[in-house]
């Protein structure tokens, strides 16, 4: 092949990438899509996740330190005010209280045995004041007679003291017996046991829990952290919707009960906690499932929406230069949406309300429903 075909070839074939991109670069630019302004509801939300419990969780504890004897429940059991939850082993309190009974009848004796002293000393002065009126006693020994009365009434009164303390070390003694008893404080459902028969609970620092119980299931609540962005739109009585794990298929109904104002604060991420009521007549929920909740909080009916991506869509200068109308410049600063009217779109300028993330009411807007409006 001679130079001058092989020159004739390169031309030809750069002739024809150059028409081939020409046309490719034109042909490419489709029409915007577009989607119809409707009219309908938009319900704003604020999405979180929670953890559901009773409404009134009691830690059942012991005061007195014992290895457990019996158990009176377990797990999943209703119980009511005053039944017995367990037994702790009696013995050493038994035995305390039997010391300080013991005690307390000394005590006694001694203060009996002290009275009748009393009672001689208060005779014996009254016979030497009566001497020493008539001058048949000497001052000594009178003195001695009222020294004797006053040691006497000392002693009765130092008795008494003792009686009242060995009173108190029995009736000490008597509550610690008591105490071996764990009775439950309220009427309610036992959600768990931390304790089995021989195991020995120590109350010397703390006390320790041996049951949980859940006052009425069916009532519950959602403990849910409101990050700090939209904490300033949740009010106390907005309506809440949420799903559960176990049930995905099914919604529960709420309220916000109230939002608390002290902030929890992880890795700088700050959140409130919110207390949604739960209510629970099935049964269903549990304490410790997670709630995903989408709490209500603005709602407007029946207004006219267009999708929230027509108001952030912008053509291109290539789009524009093919679809859009010359005689119209987009306004600037303005909520816009580029309307269509057959091949071509012209910007117009609208006033927004609420939004739901998908669509955005237009509060006011130079056309109707069904009106067609770029997206994308």
């Amino acid at each position: 092949m001679t130079r001058k075909t092989i020159t004739v070839v390169l031309l030809v074939l750069m002739a024809s990438i150059t028409v081939g991109a020409f046309h490719s670069r034109h042909t490419s630019i489709a029409a915007p899509v577009t989607a119809p302004a409707t009219r309908g509801d938009i319900v704003s939300m604020v999405v979180a996740t929670g953890t559901l419990n009773a409404v009134t969780t009691v830690e059942v504890g012991s005061e007195v330190t014992g290895t457990i004897e019996s158990l009176g429940a377990d797990f999943n059991q209703i119980v009511h005010q005053g039944q017995i939850l367990a037994r702790l082993d009696p013995s050493l309190y038994q035995t305390t209280l039997d010391q300080a009974t013991a005690a307390l009848a000394s005590a006694q004796a001694d203060a009996d045995r002290y009275r009748v002293a009393q009672n001689a000393a208060e005779t014996a002065l009254t016979r030497a004041r009566e001497l020493h009126t008539q001058q048949l006693m000497t001052d000594e020994d009178f003195q001695a007679a009222e020294t004797d009365h006053r040691s006497a009434a000392a002693q009765v009164a130092s008795a008494d003291a003792i009686i009242r303390q060995a009173r108190s070390a029995v009736e000490t003694a008597r509550v610690n017996l008591s105490k071996t008893i764990i009775e439950s404080p309220i009427d309610g459902v036992v959600i768990a046991r931390d304790v089995d028969v021989g195991q020995t609970v120590s109350a010397s620092v703390s006390a320790p829990t041996l049951f949980a119980i859940a006052a009425d299931m069916s009532k519950m609540q959602v403990e849910a952290g409101i990050d700090e962005s939209d904490v300033g739109r949740v009010k106390a009585g907005q309506p809440v919707t949420f799903h559960v794990d176990a049930f995905p298929r099914e919604t529960f109904t709420g309220k916000v009960l109230e939002v608390r104002l002290n902030p929890t604060i992880d890795s700088n991420v700050v959140t409130y906690t919110t207390v949604i009521d739960a209510p629970n007549a099935g049964l269903q929920l549990k304490p410790g499932m997670t709630a995903l909740l989408s709490i209500v909080v603005g709602r407007r009916d029946d207004v006219l929406r267009v999708p929230a991506a027509a108001l952030q869509y912008r053509p291109g200068a290539d789009v524009l230069a093919r679809f859009g109308d010359k005689a119209t410049v987009p306004a600037a600063r303005t909520n816009t949406v580029w309307v269509s009217h057959n091949a071509t779109i012209t910007p117009t300028a609208v006033a927004t309300g609420a939004s739901d993330g998908v669509n955005t009411e237009l509060v006011s807007a130079p056309f109707d429903e069904g009106t067609l409006v770029a997206t994308r």
